[in-house]
């Protein structure tokens, strides 16, 4: 579980550091990707609060809502990435910037990733 906290923990840093690539780069996502970046920071923060919240609470038996939860979360990012292809097709946009976005919800996906493995873990299938 330790494990798992730290490797999330280290996407979250690498999440931040993007963040600040980009405003040493002076650069800033579209309100349109802003707002994607938020909505999908808010569904990540309320899987790992749900998750661990039930590790708080001794309750293991959270694996059947944390894969549903999960699998939203990894809905999210297709909807995300997808709508961003499709201004990077219609807008101008720096390429450091389409990367770096490209980079911040895959990292995002990444935490989602290990929290889904904390709440196997507490169910014992890990």
């Amino acid at each position: 579980m330790a494990d798992e906290y730290e490797s999330a923990g280290d996407y979250i840093v690498n999440i931040l550091k993007f963040k600040l690539r980009m405003e040493n780069a002076e650069l800033k996502f579209s309100e349109k990707g802003k707002e994607e970046i938020r909505r999908l920071h808010s569904e990540v923060e309320d899987y790992m609060n749900m998750v661990t919240k039930a590790y708080e609470e001794r309750y293991f038996d959270i694996i059947t809502k944390a894969h549903s939860q999960g699998d939203a979360i990894t809905h999210t990012v297709r909807e995300i990435r997808n709508s961003h292809l499709n201004r990077v097709s219609t807008e101008k946009i720096e390429p450091l910037s389409s990367v770096l976005f490209i980079d911040t919800i895959n990292a995002y996906r990444k935490v989602k990733d290990h929290i889904l493995n904390m709440a196997e873990a507490m169910a014992g299938e890990k």
